[in-house]
């Protein structure tokens, strides 16, 4: 059984990630794809990964998830490496993913019957389910079917699925990308009241400076060819616009010369 994570430490910590692909018809040849990656999420903080398409951010999600294994350096969960899939760290996609035959309630449940799940009665798994569903207000749709949702109901089931193994730490791969403005602004303050109730750390990936600033306590921004962080900013949450209207422009001006480059 895996250890569980504590606030005394990181709850994810990468030191000196690389990673390479194989290219097809030349196996001998390696295309690297992330170099020398430092990076640490700390409990209930946001961290967000920004970047252009291609600068690896979906890899390194992938190998902090323990979904692929890594070729260089160290990924560690809890200060502990990563060998595989961690019963405290959840995972949630670009798509939501749902099973399209059960209910909303059901595809919560789906979440408790993965491997490494706690064992749970039948009272206290239904405590669980409607505890979720009303942190990401769907307490009144728990019998609805996946067809009958919106984009933004979709992926706030998709959430509820994973905090009812109630992980630590949230790997997030471009959630909103798909939603409309109104409800991706209601997603990232769900992230934010999570964040506030539950001390989860986040690692969300995007490609949307906007949502970095809106969301980030910490914002990473990478390079390309191979990927490496390229700056680092503290985030502004709460601050007036002008120091918003400051960073963002900080950031389109680095992101710009990633880009020219």
């Amino acid at each position: 059984m895996s250890p569980a994570l504590t606030a005394e430490r990181p709850l994810l910590e990468l030191r000196q990630l690389s990673h390479h692909y194989r290219i097809p018809r030349n196996n001998q040849t390696r295309q690297p794809i992330l170099e020398h990656v430092d990076l640490a999420v700390a409990p209930a903080q946001i961290t967000v990964l920004l970047g252009p398409s291609g600068c690896g951010k979906s890899t390194l999600l992938n190998l902090a998830a323990g979904l692929a294994e890594h070729q260089q350096g160290q990924v560690l969960v809890g200060g502990r490496p990563v060998r595989g899939p961690h019963p405290r760290v959840g995972v949630v996609f670009q798509q939501p993913a749902l099973l399209p035959w059960l209910s909303v309630y059901r595809n919560v449940e789906f979440g408790l019957t993965l491997k490494h799940s706690e064992r749970l009665s039948a009272a206290e798994r239904r405590r669980r389910i409607l505890e979720v569903l009303q942190l990401v207000g769907l307490a009144a749709h728990p019998a609805s079917a996946p067809a009958h949702l919106s984009g933004g109901m979709a992926q706030r089931v998709a959430l509820a699925r994973v905090l009812v193994r109630q992980p630590q730490l949230l790997l997030l791969d471009e959630p909103f990308s798909a939603l409309d403005a109104v409800t991706r602004a209601e997603m990232q303050q769900l992230l934010h009241a999570i964040v506030a109730r539950l001390g989860t750390g986040i690692l969300i990936v995007t490609h949307d400076v906007d949502e970095a600033i809106a969301l980030g306590h910490r914002i990473l921004l990478m390079n390309t060819h191979p990927g490496r962080i390229h700056h680092e900013w503290a985030g502004v949450i709460g601050a007036g616009d002008s120091k918003q209207l400051a960073l963002r422009s900080e950031i389109l001006r680095e992101l710009g010369a990633i880009l020219q480059s």
